[in-house]
């Protein structure tokens, strides 16, 4: 078999499912936060959300893209052993993704807190002395009249997941 014919039935077997192309980029951005000092620990509260652009690659304007996204996080109790894993929910809209043009916007803010005890203070219950709370990850989803035409998660394992239970 020739090598152009190859490489077509190659390229055929890349080809999209939608007709629509995005670049997508998320980044976490802190807001604010504020640190206290006592005798016995440190604890910090900060709040964050991601700035989230997408760039339209189509080579076609999209009217009326919602953007559904769901931000995962990790809470962890000051003097508790147990980690929850939290999510949280939102959606902006574009009103016209232009050709070559981006959309950006900002999640929700989401509190994380980060607290530790100082010197030879020690929990009873075993727990450690450092708590953390930490943004583990964004799913994103675009929709144009209730069709899904594009869709990004960071980490990519996230996908595996059921957007439905979130």
């Amino acid at each position: 078999m020739p090598l152009s014919l190859l490489m077509a039935a190659g390229l055929a077997a890349l080809a999209p499912t939608t007709p629509y192309s995005f670049d997508f980029k998320a980044e976490k951005k802190k807001l604010e936060g504020k640190r206290t000092t006592t005798l016995e620990h440190i604890t910090s509260v900060e709040k964050w959300c991601y700035t989230v652009t997408i760039q339209n690659h189509s080579f076609t304007d999209i009217p009326n893209v919602d953007v559904k996204y769901i931000v995962y996080y990790k809470k962890e109790r000051e003097g508790s052993k147990v980690v929850k894993d939290k999510h949280l929910s939102g959606s902006a809209t574009a009103t016209m993704l232009l050709n070559n043009g981006q959309f950006a916007f900002d999640t929700e803010p989401i509190e994380l807190v980060k607290a530790e005890l100082l010197g030879t203070f020690y929990y009873a219950n075993g727990a450690r002395a450092r708590s953390r709370d930490a943004i583990t990850g964004i799913w994103l989803r675009l929709y144009q009249n209730g069709t899904m035409i594009g869709e990004y998660a960071d980490p990519p394992e996230l996908t595996t997941g059921n957007w439905d239970a979130n």
